[in-house]
C-alpha cells in the first residue's frame, strides 16, 4: 500500500550576511526579492521577521521567503551578531561602521538559485561615528508628494460588558477620529471593515473604496454602539479579518486596529488572544496597531493588547505580536483619541530625503569617507541659512555615492541640483554655502561701471535663435522605483524660434516629480532667456564680493544699464598685480515672468482605468448542479465512474471598474500560473448590512449591476469556502434591495455579516475544464483587462481551491427543525428528547433549471443515502453523540444525547457509500431547567448567567474565575463557589433570601461595585438585598436562609417601569424624573405615547421624543385617521445609567393630554426587531405581522377613543402580560400596554386590541 517516497521537489533555507553600505543608517525601510516586495516598515538595530511563503507562487511555484532577518545598522557600539558567531567564530567582526542584513537560516523557495535582494535603506540623523546629525530638526525633509499606498483597515471595537461609560465614549472616539481621518485624506483609496465585538462578534460594517456616503453611514454604525457581552473574546475581534483581506486589493496595505479597555475582569473575562496571534501570524505582512481604552488599572490591566500590537512606531516597545509587556500601547481616552499612526502606518511610505546643505557638510567633514574637515572649518551661518532655505522650499535630496567617485564631483554634483555655490571665505578661511535664489534688494546692492572695470575680456547676448526653450529633467522616481523625466517648454518661446531648441539635464538626486518639475522649470528659464554673461577685470574694489553674489553693472558699450549679475568665479591673480578677474552671468530671477507648461503628461485622462483586482468574485470547486448543466448528465455519469473524486473549477466575478473589459483566468495547478480562459464579469456587489439566517431580503450597495433580468437565477453569499458560502436564488429586485430565496444545492441557510460578497454565477461563470481529483489544491488569479492594460500577475490576489469530491457527496436534508424551530436558539427542559425534523434531497433527480427551495416538500433519496444526526459540545466543535443510518423525515434526540452538557448543537447532515454532505445544517439548544438535587459545575471558567433564577437544591461551583451573572436570584438552599477569582455579577441588583451562601477566593466580588476582600462578614435576614456601591471589605461571605432550586431562563431580562397622564393642553409634554429602573450595560427604554384631542378636534401626530435631552429612535406610529381621534407610537434608546430620566414629548400641533408608559430591557442589539402599527379601527385594532425572535420581547400599546374595557389577544405560543389596563384620562380614552416574552421565531405574528363601542389605534415593537 505504501510505496516509496516521491521527491516533488525541495525547499531551500539560508543562512547569509550580506553587506550593504557605511554605516550606521536610521531606517530599513523596504526589501524587495526578485522584483517583488517581501517587507516594508520601519527597522534599525532589531530582528524583523519576513513572512512571504507564497511571495513567488508558493510551494506549487517558486515557494517565497519566510524567516527572521537581523538588520545591523553598523554603530560604533554594535556587538558581534550571535548567529554569525554560532555559525562561524567567536572572534568574527562586529562589523562596525558597516551595514549589514543577516540571513538565520531564512526560506528562500523553491528554486535552486538566489533571487536579487534589493534594500531601501535611509540614513539622515546618524554620522558615521555614530553621533547625531548636526542640526538635526532640519535634517530631513518630507518629500513633497509623499508616496502613499492605499489602505485597507480591519477595526476591532471591544463593546463587551466592561466597555462601560467613559470607556465605551473612548472606543467611539478612537472609531471616528478614524472616519474623520479618511473623510479628510481623500487623496488615499481605502477599504475599511468595523467590528464590534465581545464573546463573539456582534456587529460590523464593511466598505470597499470608501465614499463619504459610505463614512456617514459608519458614523452612525458607531454611534449606535452598546456594551454588553459575557466576555473580551481577542480571537473573535480578529475572526473576520482574514475573510477581509482577502477581498482586498494586494496593493493596499494591510493594517489592523483594535481598540479594547484591555481588562480580564470576573464578569468580563479575557480570552482567545493566542486565536487572536494565530490569525496575525497566518494574515503576514499585516501591522497591528493597538489602543487602550482609558477607565482601567490594577489588578484587572491585562497584557492582552500588548501580545498583539506589531507596530512599534505607535510607542509600542516591542513591535511583535507575542509579546507580553503590560502597559505599552497608547491610550485613547473619551475627546482625546489619536490614532494618527495608525492611519499612516509605516506601509505607508513616508519617505524622508536629506537636506543638501547637510549632505555637503558632512562631504567636508566626515573623517571615514569625506574629505575630513573640522566642524571649525564650517561657516555655521551660512551653512544654517542654507538648511532653512531648502528646508523651506521641500528640497531634499537622495543620493548614492561610491567610491569610484571622488567626493569633490559628488558634491559638485549636489550643488548642480539645487542651483549654490561652495567657496572657502578669503576672511575667515571657512567654507561657506551660498543658494542662487531671489534674495535681494536691488536698490541695495553693488553697482559695477565702466570705472570699476579695467579690462573687458569677453561679453556675450544669447541671439533668440539661440535660447533653448525646452529642457527634459531625468531623475529618480522613487515611487515607481525607476528612472522618470519630466518636459518643460517655454510655449511663447518656442512659437517665435524657426526651430525648437532643447536641452537635457540629469538630476539623480531627485526623488519626487513635483520637485522635478520645479527644477526643469528653473532650468528652462536659465537657459531660454537672452543672457548676459562674459568676463572681465576689475579694480580691487571687487574684492569683497564671493561668488554667487549679485550686483548691477552699467555699461554704455555693452548697452547694460544696471541689470542684475552674479559672480560666478573670481580670479585673484598671481599676487603681483592689483587686478581681479571675474566671471558673471546674469540673474534669471530679476527677468521678466515666461509662460512655461510642463508637457511631459498630457492633461488628456484616458477613458480607460488602470485594471483592479476582480472583486466580489466566486472561486470554489463546482457543485453538482453546475456540472449537470456544463458537460450534460451522461459525461458526468462517465467522470464519476471513472474518478469519483473528479471535479471542476468554477469561477465568476464582478467587474472592479466600470471600464474593466473581461479577466484572464490563470490557474497553478502545480508547474506555475497558466490557462487561455477569458472571463466575462457577472453582476455581482457586497451587503450592505448584516443578513440574518431567515432573512429574505437582501440590501447590497449600490452599483451591484443586478436588475430583473436575475430574477429566477441563482447567486452565492459568502467568501467561497465550504463552510462560509451559500446558494441564494434572486425572486425580486427592487432597486439594490432583493428579495431571495435561502439554501439552494448542497448549501445551507447560513447569517452573512456586512460587507459579504455577493456574486450572480447562473450562466455565468467559467472553468478552465481541467479535471482533477480528490485533496488537489490548485491556485487561481484572475488578471483584469482594462483599455490602459492588464492586471499584473502579482497584484492579482492569489484563491487556493482544494477539491473535496464534491460531485459524489449526498445533498444534505433540508428545512431541518428542532422542536419545530428552524434557525435561532432552540429551549428545552433537559429532560424531553427533542423532536428533529427534516426534508430529504435527490442530487441526481432535482432539477436543473428549477433547483429547490430550503423549505420545499420532502423528496425521495439516493439509493443507499441515510440521515446522520450529530450532537455538539457548546463549542460546536466536539462530537458528543452520532445516530446514523436513519431514515424517514424526523428523530427524537435524547436529552442525554449532549453527555450532561447545558447546552449544545444537533447537527443534521447525510451519508452514502461513505460520502458525507457538503455542508450540514446546525441548530443550537441551551437546557432551561436544572433539576433539584446537587449540581456541580467545573471549568477554566464556570459561568452561570445571564438571567439565572434560584430555587431548591444545592449547588457548587468549582473553577477559575467563577462568575454567576446579572440578574441572579436566590431563594433558600446552599451555594458554594470556590475559585481564584469569585464574583457576583449583579449588573440588576442582587437578592438574597434567607439561605446559606459562601463565596471563597483570593478575590471575591459582588458586582463591578462590590468588591470583597480578606476578612469575614455575614448578613442573614428574611430578605437581604445588595445594591450598587456597597463594598465589603475582607474576606469570607456567609448568607443564611431556608430553599433552593436554579433555572436557566432564557428570556429577555425586562421590567414594567410604569405610567403617567399629563391632561393640561398643550404640544410639548415634560415628564420629569420619570422611573426608568436598575442601570446596566445595554440597558434599552423603550416609550410608549399616546395622545388625544377633542371630541371636533383634527388628529396629530407624535413627532419625536427626547430622554435626557437625547432624541429617542422612533418605532412604529399611527395618527387617528378622523375627528376626535388620538395617535399612539413607541420610541426607544439606550441609557445605560441613571435610575431615572425625564422624557419630553412633542406633537405636530395642540392636544388635549398625553399619556407615557416606560419599560426597561436587556436586548442583545440595541435596533428592534419589527416595529408594526394597525389600522384606526372600530371595535378591534389588529397589528399584524409582527416578528418575534426566540428570547426576545414584544410591546404594545393602545389608544381607545372612549369606554372600557380593554382586552388584547395574540396569535403566538407566548402568554402577553397586560401591564398597563385602561389608565384614563380627562378625554376619556384608555390607554393600554401589554409585553409577550417571546421563545419563537416568527414573522407572523398578530396581536389584536378589543373595545366594544371604540374605535381603536394600536401599534407593536420587538425586540431580541
Amino acid at each position: 500500500m505504501f510505496g516509496p517516497r516521491q521527491i516533488l521537489g525541495y525547499k531551500y533555507s539560508l543562512g547569509m550576511q550580506m553587506a550593504l553600505c557605511h554605516g550606521p543608517a536610521d531606517d530599513l525601510m523596504r526589501i524587495t526579492v526578485g522584483d517583488k516586495m517581501a517587507w516594508k516598515g520601519h527597522a534599525a538595530d532589531t530582528r524583523i521577521t519576513i513572512n512571504k511563503p507564497k511571495l513567488f507562487g508558493g510551494d506549487q511555484s517558486e515557494g517565497g521567503i519566510k524567516g527572521d532577518v537581523d538588520v545591523c545598522m553598523g554603530a560604533p557600539t554594535q556587538l558581534q551578531n550571535d548567529y554569525l558567531v554560532a555559525k562561524l567564530d567567536a572572534n568574527i567582526s562586529a562589523f562596525r561602521g558597516i551595514v549589514t542584513i543577516v540571513l538565520r537560516q531564512v526560506y528562500l523557495g523553491t528554486s535552486n538559485y538566489i533571487k536579487p535582494w534589493e534594500f531601501r535603506l535611509q540614513r539622515i540623523l546618524k554620522r558615521s561615528d555614530g553621533s547625531d546629525q548636526w542640526y538635526p530638526e532640519k535634517a530631513k525633509i518630507q518629500a513633497e508628494a509623499t508616496s502613499t499606498d492605499d489602505l485597507a483597515f480591519y477595526v476591532a471595537l471591544d463593546t463587551s460588558s466592561s466597555i462601560v461609560g467613559s470607556r465605551l465614549q473612548a472606543v467611539k472616539a478612537a472609531a471616528l477620529f478614524i472616519t474623520d481621518w479618511m473623510r479628510t485624506n481623500t487623496d488615499v483609496k481605502y477599504d475599511v471593515r468595523f467590528v464590534s465585538w465581545s464573546d463573539s462578534v456582534k456587529s460590523s460594517k464593511q466598505y470597499r473604496k470608501v465614499t463619504s456616503d459610505n463614512i456617514d453611514s459608519l458614523e452612525v454604525w458607531i454611534g449606535d454602539l452598546t456594551s454588553g457581552g459575557l466576555s473580551t473574546n481577542f480571537g473573535a475581534a480578529l475572526s473576520q479579518a482574514e475573510a477581509f483581506f482577502e477581498g482586498t486589493d494586494p496593493k493596499k496595505t494591510q493594517v489592523i486596529i483594535v481598540v479594547s479597555d484591555n481588562a480580564n475582569t470576573l464578569a468580563d473575562p479575557i480570552s482567545g488572544v493566542s486565536d487572536a496571534v494565530d490569525t496575525i501570524d497566518a494574515l503576514g505582512d499585516v501591522q497591528v496597531f493597538c489602543y487602550r481604552a482609558f477607565g482601567v488599572g490594577g489588578s484587572a490591566w491585562t497584557n492582552a493588547l500588548e501580545q498583539l500590537d506589531n507596530t512599534p512606531q505607535d510607542n509600542h516597545a516591542s513591535g511583535s505580536a507575542g509579546d507580553d509587556t503590560p502597559g505599552e500601547v497608547p491610550i485613547v481616552h473619551f475627546g482625546s483619541a489619536d490614532l494618527s499612526a495608525a492611519m499612516t502606518p509605516s506601509a505607508v511610505i513616508r519617505y524622508y530625503d536629506m537636506n543638501p546643505a547637510h549632505i555637503i557638510r558632512e562631504c567636508l567633514t566626515d573623517a571615514v569617507w569625506g574629505m575630513g574637515y573640522n566642524d571649525s572649518d564650517i561657516d555655521d551661518i551660512a551653512f544654517t541659512a542654507c538648511a532653512d532655505t531648502f528646508y523651506t522650499e521641500g528640497f531634499g535630496l537622495s543620493l548614492r555615492w561610491s567610491r569610484e567617485e571622488e567626493i569633490q564631483e559628488f558634491v559638485s554634483t549636489v550643488l548642480a541640483h539645487i542651483d549654490a555655490y561652495l567657496y572657502v571665505s578669503r576672511s575667515t578661511g571657512k567654507f561657506v554655502l551660498k543658494a542662487i535664489r531671489n534674495d535681494y534688494d536691488i536698490d541695495t546692492i553693488p553697482v559695477l561701471t565702466e570705472d570699476d572695470v579695467v579690462e573687458w575680456t569677453e561679453v556675450s547676448h544669447r541671439q533668440p535663435s539661440e535660447a533653448v526653450s525646452s529642457v527634459l529633467v531625468t531623475f529618480y522616481l522613487r515611487e515607481k522605483r525607476k528612472q522618470g523625466a519630466h518636459r518643460v517648454t517655454n510655449i511663447a518661446q518656442s512659437m517665435q524660434a524657426t526651430k525648437v531648441l532643447s536641452a537635457s539635464r540629469d538630476y539623480p538626486g531627485i526623488t519626487q516629480s513635483a520637485l522635478a518639475i520645479r527644477v526643469a522649470t528653473r532650468d528652462v528659464i536659465a537657459l531660454g532667456s537672452g543672457l548676459t554673461s562674459g568676463r572681465f577685470v576689475a579694480k580691487r574694489t571687487i574684492e569683497s564680493m564671493n561668488p554667487g553674489d549679485p550686483f548691477r553693472l552699467v555699461s554704455s558699450r555693452h548697452e547694460l544699464s544696471g541689470e542684475v549679475m552674479r559672480v560666478a568665479d573670481l580670479g585673484f591673480g598671481d599676487g603681483r598685480q592689483n587686478k581681479i578677474g571675474m566671471k558673471f552671468f546674469q540673474d534669471v530671477f530679476n527677468l521678466d515672468a515666461a509662460v512655461l507648461v510642463d508637457d511631459s503628461e498630457s492633461p488628456w485622462e484616458p477613458p480607460s482605468s488602470d485594471p483592479e483586482v476582480v472583486s466580489p468574485r466566486l472561486v470554489w470547486e463546482m457543485p453538482y448542479r453546475e456540472a449537470r448543466q456544463m458537460i450534460g448528465d451522461a459525461d458526468l455519469a462517465t467522470t464519476l465512474a471513472g474518478d469519483a473524486g473528479a471535479g471542476l473549477l468554477q469561477v465568476a466575478g464582478a467587474s472592479p471598474t466600470p471600464d474593466a473589459v473581461n479577466a484572464d483566468l490563470k490557474v497553478d495547478a502545480g508547474s506555475g500560473f497558466d490557462g487561455t480562459e477569458l472571463m466575462d464579469f457577472a453582476p455581482g456587489g457586497f451587503l450592505n448590512d448584516d443578513l440574518a439566517i431567515d432573512a429574505t431580503t437582501v440590501t447590497l450597495l449600490t452599483g451591484s449591476g443586478i436588475d430583473d433580468t436575475a430574477i429566477g437565477l441563482l447567486a452565492t453569499i459568502g467568501d467561497g469556502s465550504r463552510t462560509g458560502t451559500e446558494v441564494v436564488r434572486i425572486d425580486g429586485v427592487t432597486g439594490d434591495v432583493l428579495t431571495i430565496a435561502r439554501g439552494f444545492l448542497d448549501t445551507v441557510p447560513l447569517a452573512h455579516a456586512d460587507g459579504a460578497s455577493f456574486v450572480l454565477f447562473d450562466d455565468l461563470s467559467i472553468s478552465d475544464f481541467e479535471q482533477y481529483t480528490d485533496a488537489h489544491s490548485i491556485d487561481v488569479k484572475l488578471l483584469t483587462n482594462t483599455g490602459a492594460g492588464q492586471l499584473d500577475e502579482a497584484a492579482a490576489p492569489t484563491d487556493t481551491v482544494v477539491f473535496a469530491s464534491r460531485w459524489s457527496r449526498p445533498y444534505r436534508p433540508a428545512d431541518v427543525r428542532v422542536n419545530i424551530i428552524p434557525f435561532g436558539l432552540v429551549t428545552s427542559d433537559g429532560v424531553t428528547a427533542l423532536a428533529t425534523s427534516w426534508a430529504q434531497r435527490n442530487r441526481l433527480t432535482e432539477s436543473v433549471d428549477a433547483p429547490l427551495t430550503w423549505t420545499d416538500a420532502d423528496q425521495t433519496p439516493e439509493s443507499g443515502q441515510t440521515t446522520i444526526i450529530e450532537v455538539l459540545d457548546p463549542t460546536a466543535t466536539t462530537v458528543v453523540t452520532t445516530h446514523s443510518g436513519l431514515t424517514g423525515t424526523s428523530f427524537n434526540v435524547p436529552a442525554a444525547s449532549f453527555g450532561g452538557n447545558s447546552s449544545g448543537w444537533v447537527r443534521v447532515g447525510s451519508e452514502r457509500d461513505g460520502y458525507r454532505e457538503w455542508k450540514a445544517h446546525k441548530i443550537q439548544v441551551v437546557f432551561t431547567l436544572l433539576q433539584s438535587a446537587g449540581y456541580i459545575l467545573t471549568g477554566n471558567a464556570a459561568n452561570i448567567g445571564p438571567k439565572v433564577d434560584a430555587g431548591t437544591g444545592a449547588f457548587s461551583l468549582s473553577a477559575s474565575p467563577v462568575v454567576m451573572g446579572l440578574s441572579f436570584g436566590l431563594g433558600t438552599g446552599a451555594f458554594t463557589l470556590t475559585g481564584v477569582d469569585v464574583a457576583l455579577v449583579l449588573a440588576n441588583g442582587f437578592a438574597a433570601d434567607p439561605g446559606s451562601f459562601a463565596l471563597t477566593g483570593n478575590a471575591a466580588h459582588l458586582n463591578v461595585s462590590m468588591p470583597a476582600d480578606a476578612g469575614s462578614f455575614v448578613l442573614t435576614g428574611n430578605s437581604v438585598i445588595f445594591g450598587e456601591g456597597i463594598a465589603p471589605a475582607v474576606g469570607a461571605f456567609t448568607l443564611t436562609g431556608n430553599a433552593a432550586t436554579l433555572t436557566f431562563n432564557s428570556g429577555m431580562v425586562y421590567s414594567y417601569e410604569g405610567a403617567t397622564v399629563d391632561n393640561s393642553n398643550a404640544s410639548s409634554y415634560t415628564f420629569t424624573n420619570k422611573n426608568i429602573g436598575a442601570a446596566g450595560a445595554g440597558r434599552v427604554i423603550a416609550v410608549g405615547v399616546a395622545v388625544n384631542v377633542s371630541n371636533v378636534g383634527t388628529p396629530r401626530s407624535i413627532t419625536g421624543v427626547t430622554a435626557n435631552g437625547t432624541a429617542m429612535t422612533a418605532g412604529a406610529s399611527l395618527t387617528g385617521g378622523s375627528t376626535g381621534h388620538g395617535s399612539v407610537a413607541w420610541f426607544y434608546l439606550t441609557i445605560a445609567s441613571g435610575t431615572t430620566a425625564t422624557f419630553v414629548v412633542t406633537t405636530s400641533s395642540g392636544v388635549t393630554n398625553c399619556t407615557i408608559v416606560t419599560y426597561r430591557l436587556f436586548p442583545v442589539s440595541s435596533s428592534h426587531i419589527d416595529t408594526v402599527a394597525s389600522s384606526d379601527a372600530g371595535n378591534s385594532a389588529v397589528v399584524t405581522d409582527l416578528e418575534v425572535k426566540t428570547g426576545g420581547l414584544a410591546l404594545i400599546v393602545s389608544n381607545d377613543t372612549t369606554g372600557t374595557p380593554t382586552s388584547g389577544a395574540w396569535t403566538g405560543v407566548d402568554t402577553p402580560v397586560h401591564d398597563e389596563t385602561d389608565l384614563t384620562n380627562d378625554r376619556p380614552g384608555p390607554t393600554n400596554a401589554w409585553s409577550i416574552p417571546t421563545t419563537e421565531n416568527d414573522t407572523t405574528r398578530d396581536f389584536t386590541v378589543t373595545q366594544t363601542g371604540s374605535t381603536i389605534r394600536a401599534v407593536g415593537i420587538s425586540f431580541q
